[in-house]
């Protein structure tokens, strides 16, 4: 029964795990998205930039960090045609990147629910299985599935958020020309 129990426990700890790992990659996505369109427009992409790297694990913000760099360094041509859509679109690449790195640990959680799973499998084989050794499983995918969750709101939060940073950075750029 040792075995069940270390079985069901693991799988238990390691969707925790999974989920830890990506609470603390979570930011608040319209915050920053406010404070970065005030400083964008503001002419402070400088200390937007700063402000992403102090989110350092979100992927959002890294994102955002490295269009704002390459809009920089564009630096007139920003206001050129086509300057916008090359921007939005290396915001989309960024971002779609970042998310693949937040997906790929999955099979943590994927792992830790096929142990609490196996785990009550073999419970079942004794003639009164214990009540924690049913439960666990239900644990374990109900934390797997708010991981997948998390890095769901993310991408919605973060696709549509986005854009309107990049936007302010191309009006303000804008404005500097005129």
């Amino acid at each position: 029964m040792t075995l069940i129990y270390i079985m069901i426990g693991a799988g238990i700890g390691l969707t925790v795990l999974r989920l830890l790992f990506l609470i603390m990659m979570r930011i608040n996505i319209k915050m920053m998205t406010q404070m970065l369109v005030k400083l964008v427009s503001a002419g402070n992409s400088d200390r937007a930039i700063k402000l992403c790297n102090a989110a350092l694990r979100s992927g959002y913000a890294i994102a955002i960090k490295k269009t704002l760099q390459r809009a920089q360094s564009m630096e007139g041509a920003v206001t050129e045609m086509g300057a916008g859509q090359t921007l939005r679109t290396k915001f989309a690449e960024e971002f779609d990147a970042e998310i693949a790195k937040m997906r790929k640990p999955d099979w943590i959680a994927s792992l830790g629910v096929l142990l609490a799973v196996a785990g009550a499998a073999l419970s079942l084989s004794s003639t009164e299985p214990p009540l924690f050794t049913l439960i666990g499983p239900v644990i374990a995918l109900g934390i797997a599935f708010n991981s997948r969750k998390i890095v769901k709101t993310e991408l919605s939060q973060g696709g549509e958020a986005g854009p309107r940073v990049i936007e302010a950075f191309i009006e303000e750029a804008k404005t500097k020309a005129s």
